[in-house]
């Protein structure tokens, strides 16, 4: 889903991805504005901070007991993925998944896709191009 939007004097929070937040007293009887928004977000992360990142998003969602031994990770990754097969950062479960069952596999899979900077490059100015190809065709031309 896309981004939530706030009013700033009724804002609380709002978790790591911007899907879902709250709003403070005395809105709490309303919701955010749930939008189509998404924010195009482009980078080049070594492996083991895209492993750490992973950890850190699954933990704020609840989905991996902080502190919790590999084994309980796996455990409790299996188990979501099974019952909300797609859940909030769905993406990062099984990349997860894929670190604690076979590291060098994972690691070995992350840069083969990640392998070609100028692919990788070539790839975001395409997606920006049809973002601005898609706003021209509703009449709301992006900023210069």
């Amino acid at each position: 889903g896309g981004k939530v939007v706030f009013l700033s004097w009724t804002y609380q929070w709002v978790d790591l991805g911007g899907h879902n937040g709250r709003l403070r007293r005395p809105y709490t009887g309303l919701r955010p504005v749930e939008t189509e928004l998404v924010i195009a977000h482009f980078h080049m992360r070594c492996y083991e901070d895209v492993v750490a990142a992973a950890r850190t998003v699954l933990e704020s969602h609840g989905y991996l007991t902080r502190g919790g031994t590999a084994e309980q990770a796996i455990r409790e990754l299996r188990e979501l993925q099974r019952v909300s097969p797609r859940c909030q950062s769905h993406h990062r479960v099984g990349f997860y998944l894929d670190y604690l069952t076979d590291r060098e596999a994972a690691r070995s899979k992350y840069y083969t896709i990640n392998s070609n900077a100028s692919a990788s490059v070539a790839g975001a100015i395409h997606i920006i191009s049809g973002i601005e190809q898609y706003f021209q065709s509703v009449q709301a031309p992006l900023p210069k």
